[in-house]
């Protein structure tokens, strides 16, 4: 009677045991909310940040997911709509999310930043957005500020004094316009300045008269500043208009398959910038950056600038929910980011305590030249932008 009865609480044990290693397995998966421009002008860049976040939801699952629970990203099209964006943060205000990443144009980003004032946590994915200091939105990499005064620094350094710059009409241009302007007005930059500006919209087709004005004023440089369709539109336009000068461009064109797709048109002297995450030495710099390249290896997708730029806020997120519980509120998914200082990303070494609402500086970013030959980016400056 003892050695059955003894068998029966093994067995008993045995099936709780497995009970218990199932549900384990079983739990449903930690989802976190993305709204991105899948379709639409942005559509490039919002498909691209997807498959960032695919790979990283892989990699954060093979190593034990959140608190053993799987991550999984649900992620909304907002077809480049300020519109529709607004639509689908109403709709995560109703289910009362805690946190979620995008939209990832400054337009919509824009949109739907009066309706966080008071929570959710929202990680924007463009740069071109300024939230305020203890805001519950946070911007994606280094402050268009800074990224400007890089720039004008480098061009000072290589003695290129005299400028030129053709921009769009849109958000991002008209940003990106203020802070050059902006740049240039600080001490050390007052020998630089620009020789002529021009402006098109994004729904142009030609840019040749605005070229042609920029080449008779004789600058020493051109900043091209643009993204998508209207890059090609305007490196065809160089191209078409004979300008053999050095071009610097808009980050978000340096993506492997834009790269590609305008080789034919590409300056001989294409310059841009951003993280050292960019450069092939970067795949062995850490033990961070080794687990993002092995990441995307395994996905299947290359690294670039936009790859990279969703990266390092996800997996902030996805740390903040580790700590703070999947189940925490918007406070203190913030405040838990917000008292970061040394959190280390694959774009460089975070510090949310300097109110940028972003971690990153101008000590982050470096120029870049396109090595046409290799099919590469090479470092053109040190961090932040003086020449090497």
């Amino acid at each position: 009677m003892f050695r059955l009865m003894r068998a029966a609480v093994v067995a008993a044990a045995l099936l709780l045991g497995t009970a218990s290693l199932g549900s384990a397995q079983d739990r449903s998966p930690i989802e976190v909310n993305a709204i991105l421009s899948l379709t639409g002008q942005a559509a490039f860049i919002g498909t691209t940040y997807q498959k960032t976040l695919l790979a990283l939801e892989s990699s954060v699952n093979k190593r034990g997911g959140i608190k053993g629970a799987p991550l999984h990203f649900v992620i909304a099209d907002d077809q480049s709509n300020p519109a529709n964006a607004v639509q689908l943060v109403n709709g995560l205000l109703a289910k009362k999310v805690s946190v979620f990443l995008g939209p990832n144009l400054t337009a919509t980003c824009r949109a739907v930043e009066p309706l966080t004032v008071d929570g959710p946590t929202v990680y924007c994915l463009s740069p071109s957005v300024h939230p305020p200091k203890g805001a519950y939105m946070f911007s994606v990499g280094v402050d268009t500020h800074d990224q400007a005064a890089d720039i004008i620094r480098f061009f000072r350094t290589r003695g290129w004094h005299d400028l030129g710059m053709i921009i769009t009409t849109d958000a991002s241009g008209q940003d990106a316009e203020a802070m050059f302007a902006e740049a240039l007005k600080q001490p050390e930059n007052r020998d630089m300045k620009f020789v002529a500006l021009e402006h098109f919209n994004v729904t142009d087709t030609s840019v040749s008269a605005q070229l042609i004005k920029i080449q008779a004023a004789k600058p020493q440089a051109i900043i091209a500043w643009s993204t998508g369709t209207p890059m090609g539109t305007t490196m065809r336009g160089i191209q078409e208009t004979g300008i053999a000068l050095p071009v610097l461009m808009s980050n978000a064109n340096a993506l492997v398959p834009a790269m590609k797709a305008f080789a034919n048109i590409l300056p001989a002297q294409l310059y841009s910038f951003g993280p050292q995450y960019m450069l092939p030495t970067a795949a062995q710099a850490s033990d961070v950056t080794r687990n993002y390249f092995d990441a995307l290896k395994s996905a299947g997708v290359e690294s670039d600038y936009i790859v990279g730029l969703a990266w390092d806020p996800a997996a902030i997120v996805v740390d903040a929910l580790r700590q703070a519980g999947p189940n925490a509120p918007a406070s203190q998914i913030r405040d838990y980011i917000l008292r970061q200082r040394a959190y280390r990303g694959v774009a460089g070494s975070f510090d949310f305590t300097d109110g940028s609402q972003r971690g990153l500086g101008q000590q982050d970013m470096l120029i870049m030249r396109w090595d046409a030959a290799k099919g590469v980016w090479v470092a053109a400056s040190k961090l932040g932008g003086a020449v090497r």
